[in-house]
């Protein structure tokens, strides 16, 4: 009895740290693995005997489909366009398709933003333009810019 209250707290507790996992400051690929770890640890709980095959096979279609969900749920803001993307497909893709369609999108912002200022560069650089202006207004001889 004491076995499956143990394993019952642990089954817990590895759920809640599915449910709260997000990625945060890490990368797609971190994030990912840190999923699978636990739902690598989830599966030791669920060691079932299937009487039908076909039981299996909608059992791991669901489970698949949860598991896309998990995943697109703790993403970043920054990735929300590419998971309403991924939501809007018919069929959901599978896990492993989702996992690299965002992972295309993380590598295509990291190249995007390289190369392009910030917004907060762009707006310093308004303002400066801007105070450099209001400089020439107010002191015209002596604003030498």
């Amino acid at each position: 009895m004491y076995s499956d209250l143990q394993n019952s707290a642990q089954c817990f507790e590895i759920r809640s740290a599915l449910r709260n996992t997000q990625q945060g400051n890490k990368s797609v690929i971190d994030y990912f693995n840190m999923l699978v770890e636990l739902w690598q640890e989830m599966d030791l709980f669920y060691a079932v005997s299937w009487k039908c095959s076909e039981d299996k096979l909608l059992y791991d279609q669901m489970l698949e489909k949860e598991r896309v969900f998990d995943f697109l749920r703790g993403l970043t803001k920054e990735l929300d366009e590419v998971r309403g993307r991924i939501l809007g497909l018919k069929p959901l893709p599978s896990l492993k398709e989702a996992f690299s369609m965002v992972r295309r999108e993380e590598s295509r912002r990291k190249v995007m933003l390289q190369n392009n200022p910030t917004i907060e560069d762009h707006h310093l650089n308004s303002t400066l333009v801007s105070r450099k202006n209001d400089l020439k207004t107010i002191y015209p001889k002596e604003a030498k810019i």
